[in-house]
């Protein structure tokens, strides 16, 4: 996880625990943009002037360094790396994997999806089902 995407996350305080724990028991990897003078570095830095610290860090590293995206703001990130052939995984596609894998069940991303929708987040399946009757693409 790249330690621009954490900080932008630890400002909602309640998410801390949640971030501690996804780092602990999923031994993510915490990652720092190089202090080069470099072209990911100045990338960074003008897609600051658009678009988040977290966003603009995700999307520099995955240009130049071959990494992929995974985030639910489409908004920020679907034409970039479409532009630059970055592969994004969005929320659903996060899900699917999951199901695929043995690691959720599908009442298990339904509920998921219930509580963020209650939460007040936007995404555009209201179920696991409907996104699969869209035609999910395989991540």
């Amino acid at each position: 996880m790249l330690a621009q995407v954490e900080t932008e996350l630890r400002v909602v305080r309640k998410f801390n625990s949640i971030i501690d724990n996804f780092i602990r028991f999923c031994q993510v990897e915490q990652v720092s943009l190089p202090d080069a003078n470099d072209s990911l570095t100045l990338e960074y830095l003008t897609l600051q002037r658009t678009f988040g610290k977290g966003e603009s860090a995700c999307m520099a590293m995955a240009r130049f360094r071959g990494n992929y995206i995974a985030s639910s703001n489409l908004r920020d990130i679907k034409s970039y790396c479409e532009q630059h052939r970055i592969t994004y995984y969005t929320t659903f596609d996060i899900l699917h994997l999951a199901i695929q894998g043995n690691h959720l069940t599908v009442p298990d991303c339904n509920a998921f999806i219930t509580q963020v929708k209650a939460a007040g987040s936007r995404l555009p399946y209201a179920t696991y089902q409907d996104f699969l009757r869209a035609g999910a693409r395989n991540p």
